[in-house]
């Protein structure tokens, strides 16, 4: 074969080799291109993440929830060390007022009805059927209660709407709780039922 032809055919046959390589390339992607798309999809993807991330949105949903708690309950506890202050108060004590929530003052509110209970055991009968402290004298026991939760730094009054069973507490006029501590059988009661709800503001 001659020299020239020789050196074209040689030449055909690289450029077909070259261009085989490619279409092997394109059909089983050539593993330095599949890195670095692979690279290129994950900066991609994080970038977006970093960018799209709900991590803030969250945040703010959380921050916005717990404001609108704090608006609809004005029952937050004071601290011990805040103002009395026994003024009437500017609520009403209707349906729309009052509500349920922990209270602030029950422990208080029972530390001084089992203290009468335990100082003046007298003032009681145990000797029923269900063993519970009869009181003896219902004003004398309600007014020493009103008189030891007072001297515990709270504002107290027997509730004007059931004065033989029930107090109502307060430190402020934020809002008042009411304790029924009398029960129907004429006992002086202490477990945490004796809790009723609060109203907001205060309405005595």
């Amino acid at each position: 074969m001659p020299l020239r032809l020789l050196l074209l055919s040689a030449a055909l046959l690289l450029v077909g080799c070259v261009d085989g390589a490619a279409s092997d390339d394109g059909e089983r992607g050539n593993p330095g291109d599949a890195v670095n798309a692979g690279d290129a999809v994950v900066v991609e993807v994080s970038d977006t993440a970093l960018v799209d991330s709900s991590a803030p949105e969250t945040t703010v949903a959380v921050d916005s929830a717990v404001a609108d708690v704090a608006d609809a309950s004005p029952h937050v506890c004071p601290a011990a060390s805040a103002p009395k202050d026994c003024s009437v108060g500017p609520g009403k004590g209707t349906a729309d007022e009052c509500h349920d929530a922990p209270s602030c003052y029950l422990k208080t509110v029972q530390k001084a009805v089992n203290g009468l209970v335990s100082a003046h055991p007298d003032w009681f009968d145990f000797t029923g059927p269900s063993g519970c402290p009869v009181i003896k004298n219902v004003d004398q026991f309600l007014n020493a209660v009103v008189a030891n939760v007072s001297a515990d730094g709270l504002c107290i009054v027997r509730d004007p709407n059931a004065p033989g069973e029930e107090v109502t507490v307060k430190k402020d006029n934020a809002f008042s709780e009411n304790f029924d501590i009398v029960s129907s059988a004429g006992c002086a009661r202490s477990g945490d039922p004796i809790y009723t709800g609060y109203c907001a503001p205060a309405w005595w």
